[in-house]
Order: structure tokens, then sequence, then C-alpha cells
């Protein structure tokens, strides 16, 4: 449908958004002890922080201003491979195929289904109104949230899709077979696979600003939508960081962060090629990011979170932010 595409997608102005943030920091928040970091998130309106584990570890939820633990969710009959937050509820997919969503107050299992075994769920997107899954193998499925019943399968062909990501205009795919695959949100339709990569495609983000792509070839990329020619072209190439990238943040305004394999986590704008600083180099690996109003968050190889505070220069400081039982770095 060629009307709802002319309608639905809006050309991605860079300019509108040129405010960067600045970053400071970090303190450690709390430390794993049993386990490094695979994926962290906040949760519960930034009160709580859930984080999963390589292996056979259990999901775990976090006080945000203690760092104690408040929860260990087991029973996973294989490893936890994705994971992600929705208010007080947690869907993470395991190498089996299964989804399983559970609520974060009460540490139960609200829901169980099997979204694509026997193939692992790599990766998951939710929102209010959506659930989407990506697996080792087969097509991305769309699922509702109020019943949990498959809606469709997203079309186009690829290979296993490590990261998800949307917002109101597209959904957004990194695949194995180092392409970004796009498709329109509104109306499902298949819109363009987007092939600048060298190396599999680990994260992706969908902005308001255009699309950010990144992965195992040490290159970031941020795509631009052009409504009236119905078609995604790269708009900026970064500066190449030559190491696998591991996560991407967005951070709001002009900013974002990424972490990569040499153990450094860079603060980019994205209205320049050029890392504008290094805002973590010391010695462990950041593997995952998270963000919240005026907080980042980095967990480290070693099994610690740390945090950063994020504000708009010419803003007043956060007045909110939940202290830290840490210590500054």
């Amino acid at each position: 449908d060629e009307h709802s595409l002319d309608n639905d997608l809006t050309s991605l102005d860079i300019g509108a958004s040129s405010h960067s943030v600045e970053i400071h920091g970090p303190i450690e928040q709390f430390r794993d002890d049993e386990a490094r970091i695979s994926s962290l998130q906040f949760c519960a309106g930034g009160k709580k922080i859930v984080t999963t584990s390589f292996g056979f570890q259990p999901v775990k939820v976090w006080d945000a201003v203690s760092g104690r633990c408040l929860l260990r969710l087991g029973g996973h009959k294989h490893a936890v491979l994705s994971a992600r937050v929705l208010g007080s509820k947690i869907l993470t997919g395991c190498g089996d195929g299964q989804v399983r969503m559970w609520d974060v107050n009460v540490g139960n299992i609200v829901r169980l289904f099997d979204a694509h075994g026997p193939h692992g769920v790599l990766s998951i997107y939710v929102d209010d109104s959506t659930i989407l899954t990506g697996s080792l193998t087969g097509p991305v499925r769309m699922w509702r949230p109020s019943t949990f019943k498959l809606q469709c399968e997203l079309p186009g062909k690829h290979e296993a899709v490590w990261d998800l990501h949307a917002n109101d205009q597209v959904i957004v795919a990194g695949c194995e077979d180092d392409v970004v695959m796009v498709w329109n949100r509104r109306n499902l339709q298949f819109m363009q696979r987007l092939v600048a990569h060298k190396r599999p495609v680990r994260c992706v983000r969908a902005l308001s600003t255009g699309i950010l792509s990144a992965g195992d070839d040490g290159q970031i990329i941020l795509w631009e939508i052009d409504s009236q020619r119905k078609s995604i072209f790269v708009q900026r190439v970064f500066e190449p960081t030559y190491y696998p990238t591991r996560f991407l943040e967005y951070l709001g305004g002009n900013t974002f962060v990424s972490s990569s394999a040499d153990g450094k986590l860079r603060q980019w704008k994205l209205s320049s090629s050029e890392c504008e600083q290094v805002v973590y180099n010391d010695g462990s690996d950041p593997l995952c990011c998270d963000s919240a109003t005026g907080m980042l968050l980095a967990g480290l190889k070693d099994g610690r979170v740390l945090k950063w505070i994020v504000s708009i220069p010419s803003s007043r400081p956060p007045s909110s932010l939940p202290s830290s039982a840490g210590f500054k770095i």
C-alpha cells in the first residue's frame, strides 16, 4: 500500500534533536559474584534492575538503590538467551524456544508460551501493544500481549535475529547474515533489507532521528528513511572502533553510547561521525547497557553493574535520582 507508506513514514531530521548530554560517574551500583552479566534493564519505574547471566544462571531482580538481590527467577530448562522488561513484567526467551512472563513483584510465572521451539529465542522486543520474537532460524514473529496468540510472521528472508527494536514507524532486526531488516510498523509490510555491514549485526535501534545499527565489524551506521522515495539509505558512518559492538543505547537528544569488545564505553553524537568521549575504559568489558530518566547502567564482564548520572547541560540537575550504596570509581 504505497499511500500508507507515504503517510506513515516521515523523513528524519537530526537537527531537530541537536542537544548533547553530559554523563557523570561512574559509581558501582552492585556486583553479581556468581556470574558475568549478559543483559540488564530497569524495571518498576527505575526502582528495580533486572539482570541475566550467561549459562544456566537464574534471572535476578535487584533493588536499584541498595543493590540488594530481591528475587532469583529460576526454573528455566535451557539457558536464557534474551530478556525484556515492560512495567513490572519480565519476558525471558530460552534456548528451547519458550518465552516466560514473570511478575517482578512476587517472582511468579504469569504466562508461558512456545515462540520458536525447538529453536532458541535470541531476541525479544515488547511494548504496550506488541511482542516481537526472533530466533536462530525462521521469521520474526509478532504476538498479541493480551492473549499471547500469534498475530503474524513478518515477511522477508534472513538468518538468526540477534536484536529487535521498534518505534511507531518501523520494526528493525539485526541479523546473522550481516543485514538489517526493516518493516513498516503500521501495515507490517516488508520495507527494505539494509546491506552495509560486513559481519553479523548485533544491535539495532529505531529512533525518531533514524535507525542505528552495529555489529561484529566494529562499525556503527545511522540510516535515514526517505518517505518520498520510499527508501532507506546510509546517512552517516561513525568512526570505526575496530572491535565488535556489544550494545547501543540511545540517551535522548543527540546522544547515544556504545559498548565494544575492547572494553570501552563510548559516547557519540548523532550529528557527528567522531566519538565524543570514552565514558569508561577500566579493564572489564561492558557487555550490556540500559538507561532511564537521568541514569545509565552498564553490566561488566566481572559481574559489576556501574551507574552514571545523565543530564542535559542547560537543564537543572535531576532531583529524584535514587542514591547509591556504591562508591566512586
